[in-house]
C-alpha cells in the first residue's frame, strides 16, 4: 500500500506540478491605485479598484514567467542590467549577482520590457483567422458607425515628464504628490508664456520635455489620439474649439498642453476601405481575446499571494532558458 501511494502522489505531481509562488505587496496594488487616480483626478470605483488589482498580479506573473523563459539574457535586458550595475559599481562577482538579482526584480523597464518581449512572443503564435465576407456584413449591420469615418483632429502639444512616471514602488506618496503639483504649476507658467509671447511650436515645445509619440501629431480619431496620450487628453481635445492652447492636462506620461490645429469632419467611407477596417477590428479582437486566454493559461501555473507586510519580499523565481 505505500508504494501505492507513493506512485500516485508521484504522477499526481508530474499531471499537476506544484504552482509556482509569488508574494505581491499589497502596497503596490494601493500604490498603483493612487497613481490612477493622481492621473486622471477622480476616485477609482470599486470595478476600476478590481481591475487595477488584476493588472498588478498579471504584470508579475508576466514578468515571473519571462524569467522562467530566460527572457533575463536578451540583449537589452543585459543591457540595462550592465548600465544600472556601472552606476551602483559593485565590485565582487557576488555583489555583482546579488545586484543583477535585485534590478531584475525591481526596475521598471526591465520589467516593462520582459512583458512586452513575453506577449509579444505569445503573441506570435496565435494564428488569428480572416473573417469571412458573411461575418463582416453582420458585424457593418450591428455596427453602423464603421459606414462612416470618424471625425479626425490634428493636435500639436508641449509636454512635460512626470517624475512620478518611473517611480520606484518605496517612493514616498506625499514627495510625489508634491512633485506632481510642481510640474503642473511649470506646465501652467509655460501655457502663459506660450500665449503672451505668441510663441511658435518649436519654442513652445522648448519650454518641455520630449515625448515618444512627437509633439506635432498626424490627424487623428478620438480613439486613435486616447492611445497616444491617453483618454482624458483625447476627449479635452475633441471638446476643444481650434487655435487654443489647453489647460495642463494630466496623462499617464505626464502633463500636456495641447492645440488643436484643425478639425476634419465625418465622411461617409468606400466600402473597400469599411471592409478592410471591419477585418482590422475582428482579427484584432480575436487576436486580443486568444492572448488574453494564453496569459490566464499562464496564470494557473502560479500561485499569487497579496500581503500587508512590508518586510515580506517575494520568493526568486528561477530562470530557465530551456523553458518553452
Amino acid at each position: 500500500m505505500l508504494i501505492v501511494g507513493l506512485l500516485i502522489v508521484s504522477v499526481s505531481q508530474v499531471l499537476c506540478p506544484p504552482r509556482i509562488a509569488i508574494v505581491i505587496n499589497n502596497d503596490q496594488i494601493e500604490g498603483a491605485i493612487a497613481a490612477w487616480q493622481r492621473r486622471y483626478e477622480r476616485p477609482a470605483t470599486a470595478l476600476q479598484r478590481q481591475q487595477i488589482k488584476r493588472q498588478v498580479v498579471q504584470e508579475h506573473v508576466l514578468v515571473a514567467e519571462a524569467l522562467r523563459r530566460g527572457f533575463a539574457s536578451l540583449p537589452p535586458v543585459q543591457h540595462r542590467i550592465q548600465q544600472l550595475t556601472e552606476i551602483v559599481g559593485s565590485a565582487t562577482s557576488e555583489q555583482n549577482g546579488a545586484l543583477h538579482a535585485q534590478i531584475l526584480a525591481n526596475d521598471t523597464l526591465i520589467q516593462r520590457y520582459l512583458t512586452d518581449a513575453l506577449k509579444a512572443d505569445l503573441g506570435h503564435q496565435l494564428t488569428v483567422n480572416t473573417p469571412t465576407s458573411a461575418t463582416i456584413a453582420a458585424y457593418a449591420q450591428t455596427h453602423p458607425q464603421m459606414l462612416v469615418g470618424q471625425p479626425m483632429r490634428q493636435v500639436s502639444q508641449v509636454f512635460f515628464a512626470d517624475a512620478n512616471t518611473d517611480a520606484g514602488e518605496d517612493s514616498n506618496t506625499d514627495l510625489l504628490a508634491a512633485s506632481d503639483t510642481n510640474v503642473e504649476a511649470h506646465a501652467r507658467q509655460a501655457r502663459q508664456t506660450i500665449i503672451a509671447d505668441q510663441l511658435s511650436l518649436p519654442s513652445a515645445v522648448a519650454l518641455g520635455d520630449s515625448f515618444y509619440g512627437g509633439h506635432q501629431l498626424a490627424p487623428k480619431t478620438q480613439l486613435q489620439l486616447s492611445a497616444v496620450l491617453g483618454e482624458p487628453v483625447a476627449a479635452v481635445a475633441f471638446d476643444s474649439p481650434p487655435h487654443r492652447w489647453s489647460r495642463p492636462l494630466a496623462s499617464p506620461y505626464g502633463w500636456h498642453l495641447i492645440r488643436v490645429n484643425s478639425v476634419l469632419p465625418a465622411i461617409v467611407r468606400p466600402r473597400i476601405e469599411v471592409e478592410q477596417a471591419i477585418t482590422r477590428t475582428l482579427m484584432e479582437a480575436s487576436h486580443a481575446k486568444q492572448l488574453e486566454a494564453a496569459i490566464d493559461d499562464i496564470a494557473a501555473n502560479y500561485s499569487v499571494s497579496i500581503i500587508a507586510d512590508q518586510s515580506l519580499t517575494p520568493p526568486n523565481v528561477h530562470t530557465n532558458p530551456e523553458a518553452p
